[in-house]
């Protein structure tokens, strides 16, 4: 029996001798300081003397999460504590565990808005558009409630204001973003006035050309001149464009430039008048149509135009013809067809004399000469109107350049 129980002396001696054999070893874990949230996992770094790597565990689940090698995720602002522990081995003795504390907070974050500017009540307004660090969407609200409202980041003008339509720009952040402050743009909503444009250009009518005659005082005797309207003979164009407050939703904006985004452009209609040269008072053309905008600087356009020309009156056609039939030997008019001049044929009358030519045996049937040889040289073939006016209408095509005068309005760019 005693030598039972020296055996298990001796074995329980021998049990303390080798647990007292094994190495201590400590744990370095520096805290990493307070951090900013974030969608990426953030590497915790610890080391034990015995060379062994340190596991981690979360004290505080609820604000961030650990995995055991260290993979920091951040859950919710607050007050994250780890705790770094080594389990040791046969040789090396379980380490103390270390624990550090830090505060986790939401990343902050700004809003990038510039606004709309100044607009003008039923004119188009451009999308808002605002940026976040967060690379979330900001939210837009609009107001006082009857003067602007927004869907989205489509603003709608309810009414003209001086004081002004706001805007706000917010976005509420999220687990790692906080809320950003909110951002507000404050722009005049003007009464409604139609874009003005001056528009310079040359069109041709779409129709088959028609003679128009002039009077040519220079030459001796007097003589018409015939010239050609329609698409042999372009038109120059002075006008001005109206925008009108719908859209053409074909009439785009040209792109590359800040100014004009690539939406649908308000539709313009352009009027022409052209008046006499010389008088100012007698209206000889009108166009009226519409615009296309091509470029910045450049339109199409396209409309209805009524053109003035000139032909010889019945009159003076009956006096010509009578003067050409009188004196056709000698031939005092050569060149001259009495059946074109009947018909009015283009260019029939382009040269011919409204006086009378030296050696004309009658000349005209309201003038009347006892001389042996005719009517006096010079004498007025027709004492009636020679030329009368007539208006004809068609289809102008044409280009024409735009300058604008809303700067003068005060209209802002839309």
């Amino acid at each position: 029996m005693k030598t039972l129980r020296m055996a298990v002396a001796a074995s329980v001696l021998v049990g303390r001798c080798l647990a007292a054999e094994k190495n201590p070893q400590t744990i370095t874990f520096n805290s990493p300081g307070d951090q900013l949230m974030s969608h990426d996992p953030i590497q915790l770094s610890a080391t034990s003397t015995s060379g062994q790597p340190p596991t981690f565990t979360s004290d505080t689940t609820s604000v961030c999460t650990v995995t055991p090698d260290g993979r920091l995720t951040t859950v919710a602002a607050g007050l994250c504590t780890i705790t770094a522990n080594q389990a040791g081995s046969e040789t090396v003795a379980a380490a103390t565990p270390v624990q550090r504390s830090f505060l986790l907070t939401k990343r902050p974050q700004t809003i990038t808005f510039d606004g709309p500017g100044d607009q003008s009540l039923g004119h188009p307004v451009p999308p808002l558009s605002a940026t976040a660090e967060s690379g979330r969407t900001p939210l837009f609200t609009a107001g006082p409630p009857g003067v602007c409202s927004v869907a989205g980041n489509i603003l709608t003008l309810l009414a003209a204001d001086s004081t002004g339509c706001q805007v706000m720009a917010s976005e509420s952040g999220d687990n790692v973003w906080a809320a950003a402050t909110p951002v507000s743009r404050v722009f005049k909503v003007k009464s409604q006035f139609p874009g003005v444009d001056l528009v310079f250009g040359i069109g041709s009518l779409i129709t088959a050309n028609r003679t128009s005659y002039t009077l040519n005082t220079s030459s001796s005797p007097n003589t018409l001149q015939g010239g050609q309207i329609g698409a042999a003979s372009p038109q120059l164009l002075a006008g001005v464009s109206f925008q009108l407050p719908f859209q053409n939703p074909f009439h785009k904006k040209a792109a590359g430039d800040a100014k004009w985004a690539d939406d649908p452009r308000p539709f313009h209609v352009f009027t022409s008048l052209k008046f006499s040269p010389g008088t100012g008072s007698s209206l000889v053309g009108y166009t009226f149509g519409g615009t296309y905008r091509l470029q910045k600087y450049l339109d199409v356009l396209m409309g209805y135009t009524l053109t003035q020309f000139q032909e010889p009156s019945p009159g003076f056609r009956a006096a010509a013809i009578a003067a050409v039939q009188a004196n056709a030997n000698p031939n005092l008019f050569p060149g001259f067809s009495v059946p074109a001049m009947n018909n009015n044929l283009a260019g029939a009358f382009d040269g011919f004399p409204t006086q009378c030519p030296a050696g004309a045996k009658t000349c005209g049937i309201t003038t009347t000469s006892s001389a042996a040889n005719g009517a006096a040289v010079g004498t007025a073939l027709y004492t009636g109107q020679i030329l009368e006016p007539h208006y004809r209408g068609g289809i102008m095509i044409g280009i024409s350049v735009p300058v604008s005068l809303k700067g003068i309005f005060g209209i802002p760019n839309n």
